[in-house]
């Protein structure tokens, strides 16, 4: 994967330096296996890539339209992981929408690709909030909105979790307690980031401790949101955690890490760049 790859070689990670762990979090990208992903969990290296586990895979309803439309993956979300969504107020903005059609499109794979995708989980979540826009003005908008309603509150205690099960993030469990859990919008929207901050390094610690590996690579344009990123610091502060700060965490770096695989690619093979 490029981003981790481009990670490396900023910290000067030796090219022979062995494996490290990767949560790769972004929009959405191609996978080694041909898959789209966007929430990811990994075992890299300069040459290899395995993927650990990460976010399940979720219907992007009317395909790049989801990248602009959050309420397009909060319907996903609902449709995947709530069987009772329409009880709850969160799924209000749904109602007023022509949701069945979608839900038929999804149900028959119609302009409904699957991906593995943070960003998009951040759209949902901000959906419903309602701290996000009917349709972006930029790439990132729901999820900025949601990281300023969320840096508004100063953290507070919470029963939301987001289990590692089965090489898997639980997202069923995640969305009936943030769902259920009565509190303010902003206390809401911290109690996401932090829930998603501690499933992500249960699962990149317990993928690390199996392998012997200490260091981990935090890239993808999710990334960009501090708050995040700080409570992964948090949860993994017994890490060697390495995340971008010359380069760009998300795709502005993707040719950077894709010219350092080649490159160590073919000095394995002989061939000189």
């Amino acid at each position: 994967m490029p981003t981790p790859a481009a990670c490396l070689a900023e910290h000067r990670w030796p090219l022979d330096g062995g494996d490290v762990i990767a949560l790769t979090l972004d929009g959405i990208g191609m996978g080694e296996n041909g898959a789209l992903w966007g929430g990811e969990c990994l075992r890299v290296n300069y040459r290899e890539c395995e993927h650990l586990g990460g976010l399940p895979a979720v219907a992007l309803p009317g395909g790049d339209l989801a990248a602009r439309q959050p309420w397009r993956n909060l319907l996903a979300h609902c449709l995947a992981f709530v069987p009772d969504w329409q009880d709850y107020p969160q799924a209000a903005t749904l109602r007023q929408r022509n949701w069945p059609l979608l839900a038929q499109a999804i149900e028959r794979g119609i302009n409904a690709p699957r991906a593995s995708s943070c960003g998009r989980l951040f759209d949902a979540v901000a959906c419903a909030l309602d701290c996000a826009p009917e349709s972006l003005s930029y790439e990132g908008e729901a999820a900025c909105r949601l990281e300023a309603l969320a840096a508004s509150c100063p953290g507070v205690s919470h029963p939301v979790t987001l289990p590692w099960r089965d090489d898997a993030l639980d997202l069923a469990t995640f969305w009936r307690q943030w769902l259920s859990w009565q509190a303010t919008p902003a206390q809401k929207a911290w109690a996401f980031h932090d829930a998603l901050a501690c499933g992500l390094a249960a699962m990149a610690r317990d993928c690390a401790t199996v392998r012997g590996i200490d260091t981990m690579v935090c890239s993808g344009g999710v990334l960009h949101n501090r708050l995040l990123a700080a409570r992964l610091t948090f949860y993994l502060a017994d890490f060697t955690l390495l995340f971008a700060q010359q380069l760009p965490a998300g795709d502005g770096a993707i040719a950077y890490g894709q010219a350092v695989i080649a490159a160590a690619r073919w000095q394995a093979q002989g061939i000189q760049p």
